[in-house]
Order: C-alpha cells, then sequence, then structure tokens
C-alpha cells in the first residue's frame, strides 16, 4: 500500500518538478531544484522495487545541480567549489553505505535460511540438466535419482546450496 501511494505521489509531482525546472529563463536558475529533485529520488528508491533505476538517476541529478551551483547568477544561492565537493563526497559516502549493506545482506543470506527440507514442492522441468522444482513460486535447481515428470510432487530431502535432491512424494 505504501509503495502505491509513494509512486502516485511521485508520479503527480514528477512533471510540476519538471515544469518547475525547465520554465526559469536559463537552465542555470533551475540548478537549486535538481539536487532537491535527485534527493526525491533517493528517497523514493528505498521505498519502490526499482533496481537502483530511481536511485541513480537522482544521484546524477543531485551531482549535477550541486556542480551548478558554482557559478549561479543568484549570489545567495552560490557554493565554493569546496564545499560541492565536501556535499558530494558525503553523499556519495551516504549512498555506498547503503548499497554495501545491500549488498551484503543480500550476499550473506544463502540458501539455508529457507527450511526447505522435508517440504512438498512440483517439478517444473526434468530434461537433461534443466531440472527445476517450484516451491512457494520460486524455481530450485534440482537433483534425484528417480526419473521425474513435469507436474509431479516431490519431497525435498536435502539441500547443498542451490541444488535440492528430491524424492518423489509417493516413495517416503
Amino acid at each position: 500500500m505504501l509503495r502505491s501511494v509513494l509512486m502516485a505521489a511521485f508520479l503527480c509531482a514528477a512533471p510540476f518538478m519538471a515544469q518547475a525546472a525547465t520554465d526559469f529563463a536559463t537552465l542555470n536558475q533551475s540548478f537549486p531544484l535538481l539536487p532537491l529533485l535527485g534527493l526525491t529520488l533517493l528517497i523514493l528508491e528505498l521505498a519502490l522495487p526499482t533496481k537502483g533505476a530511481l536511485g541513480m538517476v537522482g544521484l546524477v541529478l543531485f551531482v549535477y545541480g550541486t556542480f551548478g551551483l558554482a557559478d549561479h547568477p543568484n549570489p545567495s544561492l552560490r557554493l565554493s567549489m569546496p564545499s560541492i565537493f565536501l556535499i558530494n563526497a558525503l553523499m556519495l559516502a551516504v549512498v555506498g553505505i547503503i548499497v554495501a549493506i545491500t549488498v551484503r545482506g543480500y550476499l550473506s543470506r544463502g540458501a539455508e535460511e529457507f527450511e526447505l527440507v522435508g517440504r512438498t514442492a512440483k517439478v517444473v522441468d526434468w530434461i537433461g540438466d534443466n531440472r527445476r522444482i517450484e516451491i512457494d513460486g520460486q524455481l530450485w535447481k534440482a537433483e534425484s535419482a528417480a526419473i521425474l515428470t513435469p507436474g509431479q510432487t516431490v519431497r525435498i530431502t536435502s539441500q547443498k546450496r542451490l541444488v535440492l535432491t528430491v524424492t518423489p512424494e509417493n516413495s517416503l
């Protein structure tokens, strides 16, 4: 539900933000809005499953927008180059830490976490090396001493990393 609300809010606000960014007399005057739009996209990336697309665009807009503030026509909006480098370095560090934590979480979560031994599954393919079963909507590689057919119910007897050993359900 939250994802739907955030996506709807973004889709409603994005045209207005883009219009506001292009309505200025010159592109140089819209640079203060680019970092804000970039931050908005980065925050939306945390809530929406876009595989990093919004985050990458947001990061590019943030960096590009902050560098554009170095020679902004309005003196109160100008930033010095050292402060721009510091702001961007901090932003890249925060994004890098979030990415590292995310990747580490995916890599540390092995197949053992799923506790599949003893559960039943359906055979999807069983031809040559293409031996796959489906459990909870996920496809897993499988091996068995028995000849199995697609649609057959099997019981998982062991697991070695991402390969499951199965036996036909009626043979237990």
